[in-house]
């Protein structure tokens, strides 16, 4: 069971709390659940995209992970794209996303991205995220998470 508090559900699972942005689609006539989840563990956070993933859920998953009081003590993040159905990044500024990485930097220098896909749009988006001038983190992109999860050293239950 979860606690709802606007469009934001949370619920513990396994020990770690995942939060899921739980908006409905702006299409009223579907009623498919879009957005991400967000799952801490020990030392790194697995955000995980699901249904129809647009930019506002980028931008927005990273704001989130990033103003938490978590974040200090994370050495790793993984973007799970895997569960996306479809991505519209219309909009999707991929410098301002990496300037909003570099914000969180002075808190937290450590982390590093893995961003696990087979999309080809987020793959691209990857490559200009990790050339962008503005991006500090190390990053790298994956299509199967075991692959992101060795890179990182990191154990992610798929549950």
């Amino acid at each position: 069971m979860g606690i709802r508090r606007s469009s934001v559900v949370v619920r513990p699972v396994a020990g770690v709390c995942v939060i899921a942005d739980a908006r409905l689609s702006p299409n009223p006539s579907e009623s498919a659940y879009v957005g991400y989840e967000i799952i801490w563990k020990e030392r790194g956070v697995v955000k995980r995209y699901l249904g129809t993933v647009d930019a506002r859920d980028i931008l927005q998953s990273t704001i989130d992970v990033e103003k938490s009081p978590r974040f200090d003590n994370l050495r790793y993040v993984i973007n799970d794209f895997l569960g996306a159905d479809s991505i519209d990044a219309t909009g999707l500024d991929v410098d301002e996303l990496a300037a909003i990485d570099r914000g969180a930097f002075a808190t937290n220098p450590h982390v590093r991205i893995a961003v696990v896909t087979v999309s080809e749009l987020v793959a691209q988006l990857t490559t200009q995220y990790v050339r962008s001038p503005v991006n500090v983190y190390e990053t790298r992109l994956f299509s199967v998470l075991s692959d992101a999860e060795q890179w990182l050293g990191a154990r992610v239950d798929r549950r």
